[in-house]
């Protein structure tokens, strides 16, 4: 939408085995403003990933990913927690094309089984 703010996930969605292969890969915010919304925040990164001095994760992902991924998106209504909700998400997915991690208290790994 044009008149909204909010999140968007990039994912991959593999056509050979629907359902079992959808994997997470970026998030992101648009917070809504006079210059920026969702919809115009969500297509610059298409032009974008073709620029050499684009981010290189991002670039990575449409090179080897652009015709698998998709996009989803939520709006919300309140900008200020528009911040707040990103960093949930990045934090609990710790996806792979997100450079920076909000929170830096994640706990060392621990085994789930002792085999």
């Amino acid at each position: 939408p044009n008149d909204k703010g909010g999140l968007y996930l990039f994912w991959v969605k593999c056509k050979i085995i629907p359902g079992i292969t959808e994997y997470p890969f970026y998030v992101g915010r648009a917070k809504l403003t006079a210059h920026q919304n969702l919809r115009k925040r969500i297509t610059e990164y298409y032009p974008e990933s073709k620029k050499t001095s684009c981010r290189p994760k991002i670039k990575k992902m449409f090179k080897y990913w652009s015709n698998e991924l998709m996009v989803s998106y939520i709006t919300v209504s309140n900008n200020s927690n528009t911040d707040d909700y990103e960093k949930i998400l990045i934090n609990s997915l710790l996806l792979p094309f997100n450079s920076q991690i909000p929170d830096t208290d994640i706990s060392q790994s621990v085994q789930a089984f002792q085999l």
